[in-house]
């Protein structure tokens, strides 16, 4: 700390008439003083003085001074018998960048202990222990009490002092660091990490520790293996349940590698990116723990249209064939998301040993639930319709697309937005061309149609056409010759033959005849018996 006198004022005392009238003033007051240090100190503290009461007023020379008897007030002094106060007669304001403790002093003169300065709360500031904190720009009313009692004309002076903190040439604004306590001596100091050894070689790296102790988690970098495009594994964190050796190989494991492969299977709603197995040497018995760091860059993403969230990781059960896919055969690490870029996705995956791994991106997986014809059995040329009901079970929204099948052959495609567990369903009309049985597919589902022939309407047993139509026409065209009676053989065959002619033209018509006649008998059966006079 550094502190000094700021304001030097000299405060006159006088006793101008018997019944004790006085009059006080302040003289040499700067309106801004500068603080006053010692040795080559460079802080200031601007303390500033202003009346505020009419006993206060700034001179000529800008000087505050102080009167309780001015001309302009109509007052003849105090009592010399009583204790006089005269409350906020002017201000001081601290106008340093620091905070500033201000008091006013008594200096020298004939009776010192008069005057006494006050706060604007009628609080003493008359030493150090009682001096007011002014923070930067912070403003304080001052008053003065005089003491009852006084006999004679004094002349008294007043020093304003200002403390402030002193300024240290450090220009780090950081807060002091606090050194924490030192370790007990009998604290064993921490064990060395283990050795590592990661041999690195494309697409595989062979790693090697000795010395892990248990509960103690062992980063081992495996240098950015590239375990798909754009997929790298960064690093795997061990930790084993007892003390422990560990060696292992950890290679890219190409068929997960290759989303052509679709080595998680159709019905896993995920696709792979990327994959790793791990082949242990020595220790895996022990471990507890394996936490892998993998890296994927956004632009797999994108060409997945997926987002960060869609990542998991899969494993690969023990006893499970290279060859087998499905749930069965995989099932999901638990994966989070750690950290995130612009260029990159970096995703944390728990497992509890070593094995086979692919990291998929869960997809919409759709399955068709039912597929039927209304109705079933329809005539060639009527129409059916197809309705086939179909839900997302993945575990991202996607477009449902299948062509509908007739006898293998494609009859439409049909498509659906659909989100995670949304079932819809979708009809189309179908009108076959053909009879027989048909069979109609949908993703590997099948129902029959039955399509039987299609009638004809216009079919009639009866034949209602008179057989007389169908009869050449008779020619009557007689063959003798008018101007020859003479008859011939020719003439003899013709007439013969238009004899046969006519007998076979009666020989039909008697037929319609008995069968119009059986047929009017059979429609009117009992009154044909009655005219008979039989009982029907």
């Amino acid at each position: 700390m550094q502190k000094g006198p700021t304001l030097i004022a000299v405060l006159a005392l006088l006793l101008v008439v018997p019944t004790a009238a006085v009059g006080i003033g302040i003289v040499d007051v700067n309106e801004s003083v500068d603080n006053i240090f010692e040795d080559d100190t460079d802080v200031e503290a601007n303390i500033v003085a202003q009346p505020t009461s009419e006993y206060a007023d700034l001179d000529d020379d800008g000087e505050l001074e102080v009167n309780i008897t001015p001309e302009d007030v109509d007052s003849d002094g105090i009592s010399r018998n009583a204790n006089t106060t005269f409350a906020n007669v002017f201000n001081l304001t601290n106008q340093h960048e620091e905070n500033a403790t201000v008091w006013i002093e008594p200096g020298d003169g004939e009776l010192p202990e008069a005057v006494t300065f006050v706060d604007g709360g009628g609080e003493p500031i008359d030493s150090e222990e009682h001096g007011v904190l002014l923070e930067e720009g912070e403003t304080i009313d001052v008053g003065f009490e005089i003491e009852g009692g006084t006999e004679t004309n004094v002349l008294q002076t007043a020093v304003i002092n200002a403390e402030v903190p002193e300024v240290e040439d450090d220009d780090d604004d950081d807060p002091p660091v606090v050194p924490g306590p030192p370790a007990p001596p009998d604290d064993p100091p921490p064990d060395d990490p283990p050795p590592i050894e990661v041999g690195v070689e494309p697409g595989e790296r062979a790693v090697a520790v000795t010395d892990i102790a248990p509960g103690e988690p062992v980063a081992i970098g495996l240098e950015d293996l590239e375990i798909g495009d754009g997929v790298t594994h960064v690093e795997v964190d061990i930790e084993t349940d007892e003390e422990a050796d560990l060696e292992f190989d950890i290679e890219r494991d190409e068929a997960a590698a290759d989303p052509e492969t679709e080595v998680l299977g159709a019905e896993l709603p995920a696709s792979a990116i990327g994959g790793f197995e791990i082949d242990p040497d020595e220790g895996d018995d022990a471990i507890d723990t394996a936490v892998h760091t993998l890296e994927v860059e956004r632009t797999v993403l994108e060409k997945q249209e997926a987002d960060e969230d869609a990542l998991t990781l899969y494993r690969q059960a023990d006893d499970a064939d290279p060859e087998d896919t499905g749930p069965e055969a995989w099932e999901p690490v638990e994966t989070t998301v750690v950290d995130t870029t612009e260029e990159t996705v970096t995703l944390e995956a728990i497992a509890d040993g070593f094995s086979r791994y692919a990291l998929g991106v869960d997809e919409a997986v759709f399955e068709v639930e039912e597929l039927t014809a209304d109705p079933e059995t329809v005539t060639v040329g009527e129409a059916t319709t197809l309705e086939v009901t179909v839900r997302n079970t993945g575990e991202e929204a996607g477009t449902f697309q299948a062509d509908v099948l007739v006898d293998d052959e494609v009859l439409e495609t049909i498509e659906a937005d659909l989100e995670p567990d949304e079932t819809e369903t979708l009809d189309l009309e179908y009108v076959p061309a053909d009879d027989g049985d048909q069979v109609v597919s949908v993703e590997g589902l099948e129902t029959t149609l039955v399509v039987e022939p299609a009638v004809d309407d216009d079919t009639d047993d009866t034949d209602d056409t008179d057989d007389t139509d169908a009869m050449p026409p008779v020619d009557d065209t007689d063959d003798v010759d008018d101007d020859d009676d003479t008859v011939t053989d020719e003439d003899v065959a013709d007439e013969e033959a238009g004899t046969v002619g006519l007998l076979e033209l009666g020989v039909v018509l008697l037929v319609l005849a008995l069968a119009a006649a059986g047929l009017w008998a059979a429609r009117n059966r009992e009154e044909f018996l009655t005219r008979l006079g039989i009982d029907p």
